[in-house]
């Protein structure tokens, strides 16, 4: 993680840049009113009664983009750098895959706790009302466990073929749930919790559609482990990468 850390001022930068565009942008589409508003409208905002609005779809997917883009092969090139070393360490290989998905969530922490410092600092400047409750705190796990399933589910299919390829797979998956979604909630709005996608729509919670913080963050944590769990029982059977 150090090397990704170090000599990327300007990769820093340009993130830095993006969230606080990101953030003002929000502030344009939405009434916004508190903190809270501006998280849930500005990164889980897409509207699923009119899925044929690309704009929407786009600027939901854009820090999505921003992770995948310095994230996305985080764990190939490791892999690739050091596959000698760690495919003949037949004992260790687990522990090793492990460290790079610790370390993954680590900085996709660190890139939402960005975002929200951000946001607190736009409210303050443009008179929001700060909120910073137990909700909040849901708000932000739902964002940072979707993105890292996002990422986990892409840095996996690594093992297998290239990532490039793992960012295609999950963009299509991504805007075909978003069109099942649209067609769900038009039939019976129940069943939305159980895809994926809407889990990571915060925004729905306001307008009563049942995917509440608790459920919605164990069934991220599911998902999440799911992925783990076959990553690590197709990496250990793994003598060479693809």
């Amino acid at each position: 993680m150090k090397e990704l850390i170090k000599g990327n001022k300007v990769s820093l930068i340009i993130v830095l840049l993006f969230s606080i565009i990101f953030n003002f942008l929000g502030l344009f589409f939405h009434h916004i009113n508190t903190t809270n508003d501006l998280i849930s409208f500005t990164y889980g905002y897409v509207d699923l009664w009119h899925v044929n609005n690309v704009f929407s779809i786009i600027r939901w997917l854009l820090p999505q983009l921003i992770l995948l883009v310095y994230l996305g092969n985080y764990i190939e090139v490791r892999l690739l750098k050091n596959a000698t070393l760690i495919f003949t360490r037949t004992n260790k290989k687990m522990k090793i895959l492990l460290q790079f998905i610790l370390q993954l969530l680590f900085i996709i922490c660190c890139f939402y706790l960005l975002q929200f410092m951000i946001v607190i600092i736009i409210g303050a400047i443009l008179g929001l009302e700060l909120v910073l409750n137990i909700e909040t705190m849901f708000i932000i796990m739902r964002l940072i466990l979707y993105s890292f399933l996002i990422i986990l589910t892409v840095n996996s299919s690594s093992i297998l073929f290239k990532s490039i390829y793992g960012v295609y797979l999950v963009l299509i998956i991504q805007l075909e749930m978003l069109y099942i979604s649209n067609l769900i909630l038009n039939w019976n709005s129940y069943f939305l919790v159980y895809i994926p996608t809407t889990n990571a729509l915060v925004s729905l919670n306001d307008n009563g559609l049942g995917i509440n913080n608790d459920s919605s963050i164990v069934y991220l944590l599911i998902l999440i482990f799911i992925v783990i769990i076959i990553s690590i029982n197709i990496f250990n059977k793994k003598e060479v990468l693809y």
